[in-house]
């Protein structure tokens, strides 16, 4: 078949993984440990077995094993069942004898070339609006098409440590400086705008926040605080630089004053701390 999951090896292998996150009450640690077992060249197991810890700000702390998970590493077999599934998903199939698979190993062993060992697939989370529709978002447009599986989290799930449980996160179009793209320069008495805005104002306020470009910055805190300890985040559109500037701001007001009430700071520029922020530096800010 033309798409395979290829053990790696003919032996066995141990591997241990360690993450740790914070959330605003507690600290959550987890030591996985995952044996990989090649029974042939096809037939291979992989097992996942995790103990977590949890410690609390208030109350005793917690631990125990997590979820075990036990998958199967093999060379698809060919079946109408699935050529029909390859068929419906718009993915080429061709069957492989014994010669064939032999000389796509020899290829791969003799080229600038390595298997890809898919032996589990990413938990993956897309950061966009409980009201947000696929078609809003490309990354999501792909992976709905593609029947992927991912959760869609929001600023509630960022600020409550739920990013732990994720090995990667997309971003919507998001301005993370919380002034909703400025969208009011042309459009502050559209209905869906006055609706937009009632909707940050509102979810600030129920997270604790004065307004919303506070939160979006303890939304990017969260966020940096994930990369740092191992997550991978792709950012496309608004969102790259948004980021970056929230991260660099987080104590200095760089919002205009419909975003937040008051001016912004005139000396913002000299005091963005690009220290916190993943690639930009010496960013100038305009009205």
């Amino acid at each position: 078949m033309g798409r395979a999951l290829e053990p790696a090896f003919l032996d066995r292998d141990l591997f241990f993984d360690h993450r740790f996150a914070r959330a605003e009450d507690e600290e959550e640690a987890e030591l996985e440990a995952e044996l990989e077992w090649a029974f042939t060249r096809r037939i291979g197991l992989v097992v996942e077995a995790p103990l977590v810890q949890v410690n609390p700000e208030e109350g005793e702390t917690e631990q125990g094993l997590g979820d075990l998970a036990v998958a199967p590493r093999f060379l698809l077999v060919d079946t109408d069942s699935a050529r029909r599934r390859a068929a419906l998903a718009g993915v080429s199939a061709e069957p492989l004898d014994a010669s064939a698979l032999q000389a796509i190993r020899a290829e791969i062993a003799a080229s600038n070339m390595d298997a890809v060992v898919l032996e589990r697939a990413p938990r993956m989370a897309i950061y966009t609006p409980p009201t947000s529709q696929p078609w809003d978002d490309a990354v999501t447009l792909a992976l709905e098409y593609a029947g992927i599986p991912y959760s869609r989290v929001w600023d509630d799930d960022v600020l409550a440590g739920a990013l732990s449980r994720f090995d990667w996160l997309h971003l919507h179009h998001e301005d993370f400086t919380g002034q909703l793209n400025k969208f009011h320069l042309s459009f502050a008495a559209a209905q869906w705008f006055q609706r937009l805005r009632h909707e940050s104002v509102t979810t600030a306020q129920r997270l604790g926040y004065s307004d919303p470009p506070a939160l979006k910055k303890a939304v990017a805190d969260g966020m940096r605080r994930y990369v740092e300890q191992g997550g991978l985040l792709f950012a496309m559109c608004g969102a790259t630089e948004t980021l970056e500037l929230a991260m660099a701001a987080f104590g200095v007001d760089i919002a205009d004053t419909p975003a937040d009430g008051t001016p912004r700071d005139p000396d913002a520029d000299a005091r963005l701390d690009w220290q916190r922020s993943f690639a930009f530096t010496g960013v100038q800010l305009e009205p």
